[in-house]
């Protein structure tokens, strides 16, 4: 059992495998905030406490799934590439809603974290919610904030 454990493939399988069971429970129940990859992460949550496996064991495969998150997220660009000339007309109020929208958030959320006491670790996690999770990955990873937790913040977000 070790050897599996020990393995990538186990980390890749259990990512998989909780990812159709939490996608098969958000079509049945027909909940669409109830999104696959917040199930996934409780069921793998619970699977690791239950057999009392640690975390790094379960990171070494679930990283090769993380890796191959940045090359699908380019994928987003074709969507932007074909509505291009909406975009070019559209360019400074989208700038200006994004840049707005952008340091609203990140202001009001340092805000209340200062107000409850949060440490910087948070906070820095908190940062990159509102990015894709491959971006806000390695946004984590440059501004020394913990990139699971920053991860949990994206996926809410």
């Amino acid at each position: 059992m070790q050897i599996i454990i020990n393995s990538p493939l186990f980390g890749i399988f259990l990512t998989i495998i909780t990812f159709i069971i939490g996608y098969e429970i958000q079509v049945k129940l027909g909940l669409k905030f109830l999104s696959p990859m917040v199930t996934s992460s409780v069921l793998i949550i619970l699977v690791l406490l239950f057999f009392k496996i640690p975390y790094s064991n379960y990171k070494i495969g679930a990283d090769i799934i993380t890796f191959f998150v940045a090359p699908a997220t380019v994928v987003l660009a074709v969507p932007l590439y074909k509505n291009l000339e909406i975009i070019k007309k559209y360019f400074l109020p989208i700038l200006l809603g994004c840049i707005v929208g952008i340091s609203i958030g990140v202001i009001i959320g340092i805000f209340l974290c200062n107000i409850f006491g949060i440490n910087k670790e948070i906070i820095l996690s908190m940062l990159s919610k509102s990015v894709t999770s491959a971006i806000g990955y390695e946004i984590s990873k440059k501004i020394g904030a913990i990139t699971e937790i920053a991860m949990v913040f994206i996926v809410i977000c």
